[in-house]
C-alpha cells in the first residue's frame, strides 16, 4: 500500500489559490498516470492525499520513484515556486526541488478488502493499512518512507534503481513496537537526503532540553509553534535567539517546540547550542539566494507567534 500527501498544502492553498489549483491538476495527472503505468489501484483520495494498492512492493516503489521525478520536472506557475514550500533549488543534475513536495509512505502486508455496493470500488482495512498511513505521515515532502518489509521484497526482486538511507527504528503512533524504516529517493534526487536529514532527526529522535538545574527528554517535540525570545539577530544566513533566563524555567519546552517547528517549515538546521542560545543556519555549504527568505520567514513565524501570545496574555 502507498499513501501520499502534499506537504504544507493547506498553507499553499491559502497563499496561492489559483496557482495551487493548477498545481493540483498537474499533481493528480502525474499520480494517476503513474498508477496506470505501474499496475496500481487507486483506492481513494482525500483532498490532495492518495491511497493506492499494488500487488507487490516493487510496483509500489516504482510508482513512488517515477512520481517524484515527474513532479520535479514539471513547470509550475511562478506564484507557486515563489513560496518557500515550493521553491526551486538546482544541483548538478538539474532541479533538486521544484514545485509541490509530496511525502510518500509504503508498507506491505495482509489486508482486508471490502467492496462498496454502490460504487463497486474496493476499500482496504486492517493493521497493514494503519501502519502504511503512519509511515506516510512520518515522512517528509520529497521523500519516500518505507518499512523493512518493503526493502526486503525489493532486494528479493533485485530492484536497485533507487538511493536508500537506513533511518533505524522509528516509533509510529498507534504501532506498539518501533518500526525499522528507510528513506528512498530516485538516484538523481538523492541529494535531497542532505536537505531533509535534520528535519527527520529532530522529528523522530529524542530531544534533550537544558533548563536551569534540570534536563528533560521529549520523544516528540513537534507540539506547536510557541516561542519566547528577548532578541533576534539576522546575520547573513543565520539567526541567533537569546532566551531570557527568567522564561527558561517555565517555557523551555515550548521554546524548543517552536524552534524545531519553525526550522522544519523553513528548511533550517541547528548549527550550535551554547547555554540558552541557539544558532540556526540556512543553506550551509552552498550558494542559493532563495535561502535568505527562508531565514526571514523563520523570524516572521516566531515574531507572529510571540505577538499573538502577548496579545492573548
Amino acid at each position: 500500500l502507498v499513501f501520499t500527501d502534499i506537504q504544507s498544502s493547506t498553507d499553499i492553498w491559502e497563499k496561492c489559490t489559483a496557482a495551487m489549483r493548477r498545481g493540483m491538476e498537474l499533481h493528480n495527472r502525474v499520480m494517476r498516470e503513474g498508477i496506470y503505468r505501474t499496475n496500481g489501484y487507486e483506492v481513494k483520495t482525500i483532498g490532495d492525499a492518495f491511497m493506492v494498492a499494488f500487488s507487490n512492493a516493487t510496483d509500489a516503489v516504482a510508482f513512488c520513484l517515477q512520481a517524484q521525478e515527474k513532479l520535479v520536472d514539471h513547470k509550475y506557475h511562478p506564484d507557486l515556486t515563489a513560496l518557500v514550500d515550493c521553491a526551486q533549488v538546482k544541483d548538478g543534475n538539474g532541479y533538486l526541488w521544484n514545485g509541490l513536495r509530496v511525502r510518500m509512505g509504503v508498507h506491505v502486508g495482509e489486508v482486508d478488502a471490502e467492496q462498496n455496493p454502490i460504487t463497486g470500488r474496493y476499500d482496504y482495512f486492517g493493521s497493514t493499512v494503519n501502519k502504511a498511513a503512519r509511515v506516510e505521515s512520518s515522512s517528509i515532502g520529497g521523500a519516500i518512507a518505507v518499512t523493512h518489509e518493503v526493502v526486503e521484497e525489493l532486494e528479493r526482486n533485485n530492484m536497485r534503481e533507487y538511493h536508500v538511507e537506513a533511518m533505524g527504528d522509528i516509533a509510529l503512533k498507534g504501532v506498539r513496537t518501533p518500526t525499522k524504516m528507510y528513506l528512498l529517493f530516485p538516484q538523481r534526487l538523492k541529494a535531497r537526503f542532505g536537505e531533509i536529514q535534520y528535519t527527520w532527526n529532530t522529528r523522530h529522535q529524542a530531544v534533550h532540553v537544558l533548563t536551569p538545574g534540570k534536563t528533560r527528554k521529549h520523544s516528540n517535540p513537534f507540539t506547536g509553534v510557541l516561542f519566547e525570545a528577548s532578541k533576534a539577530t539576522v546575520a547573513c544566513l543565520s539567526i541567533q535567539y537569546a532566551v531570557e533566563a527568567e522564561t527558561a524555567h517555565t517555557q523551555s519546552n515550548r521554546i524548543v517546540c517552536a524552534l524545531l517547528e519553525a526550522l522544519e517549515r523553513t528548511q533550517g538546521t541547528v548549527s550550535s547550542v551554547t547555554g540558552l542560545g541557539v544558532m540556526a543556519m540556512w543553506n550551509v555549504g552552498r550558494s542559493c539566494p532563495g535561502h535568505t527568505p527562508m531565514a526571514m520567514r523563520f523570524a516572521n513565524i516566531v515574531q507572529a507567534q510571540r505577538s499573538e501570545e502577548r496579545r492573548v496574555g
